[in-house]
């Protein structure tokens, strides 16, 4: 018998793009929960610099469920695989509701919206740090895998091809991929004219920094998180670490992480569109429209029975 899962919808877009508010509203309709994809909200603590917007997560004076958020301590190992993994363990046994999953992390809606089950090959450093010192033209010549190695690998770059050769490795050492049952959800993304989304990203840095985002990494680094860690989150966490160390100024530290944060969006909607090239299909919404505007927009492109 296949599996079944609950009427799901994702709503993904760049950062800044309202996502987490829409989800929220959705799930409020549906009467539904939300589950996040965001490589760095699954971990406690870490609040106002992945923007988890908390407050999002009560519609109308009713809390809205939510799942794969706080989940994870600070510090704690995680990565695709292992979302992967809990995402569909929570989905068997999700309560009789629908799932609105909401993100911004290309990889984890990657892995879940196209099945992907490469990801649950670990990293080799070692092989890595090997082939890492040779050109792309010698890796390119090695690259021989046998007819039945079961990854189609993307070999364009350097990057790719030695996570090609650790997949490879892998599979010879006899490790086995975990099959996933086939989910279809219906996906919108959340699209912003590129002024507009600019202009939503600073005002929200500077909401942050009002709000406490340098208290945030000094509280966490007091309770022993590592300072080396935060730094490998990259934006919001790396910059306050470089700040605190001392190794800008304040006015570098603000727009050097501005700047960053622009980037990481063009970044979120290259990969979207990436993901439609391989075969996902984005209701795009205007971002802009008023949250009623883009519930009226989702509801004419679900099949009704979804809503009561």
């Amino acid at each position: 018998m296949d599996q079944v899962f609950p009427p799901s919808i994702v709503i993904l877009g760049p950062t800044a793009s309202g996502k987490t508010r829409l989800a929220c509203h959705v799930a409020f309709e549906l009467q539904g929960g939300v589950i996040s994809a965001d490589s760095r909200q699954v971990y406690h603590g870490l609040d106002i610099g992945t923007g988890k917007d908390l407050g999002e997560y009560r519609v109308n004076g009713r809390p809205i469920p939510y799942y794969l958020l706080d989940y994870v301590r600070p510090g704690a190992p995680y990565d695709v695989a292992q979302f992967q993994a809990d995402f569909y363990a929570l989905l068997t046994d999700f309560p009789d509701q629908a799932a609105i999953v909401c993100g911004g992390s290309g990889l984890y809606l990657q892995a879940i919206i196209q099945g992907y089950t490469h990801f649950q090959y670990p990293v080799l450093p070692m092989l890595r740090a090997e082939l890492s010192t040779q050109s792309y033209e010698d890796l390119h010549k090695r690259w021989t895998p046998p007819a039945d190695f079961p990854v189609k690998v993307d070999v364009s770059t350097q990057k790719r091809l030695i996570r090609g050769f650790e997949m490879w490795e892998n599979w010879k050492r006899g490790i086995e991929l975990k099959a996933y049952p086939a989910w279809e959800p219906i996906l919108f993304g959340l699209d912003l004219p590129r002024e507009v989304r600019r202009q939503r990203i600073t005002a929200r840095l500077d909401v942050r920094l009002n709000e406490g985002l340098v208290d945030e990494v000094e509280g966490l680094l007091r309770q022993g998180v590592s300072g080396e860690w935060l730094r490998r989150l990259g934006l919001e966490y790396a910059w306050v670490m470089r700040w605190l160390a001392g190794e800008l100024t304040y006015i570098e530290f603000r727009s050097g992480l501005e700047v960053a944060i622009h980037q990481m969006a063009k970044r979120q909607m290259t990969f979207f569109r990436s993901m439609e090239k391989k075969g996902a299909q984005i209701h795009w919404l205007d971002g802009q429209l008023p949250v009623e505007k883009l519930l009226s927009e989702i509801k004419n492109n679900i099949p009704q029975h979804l809503f009561p």
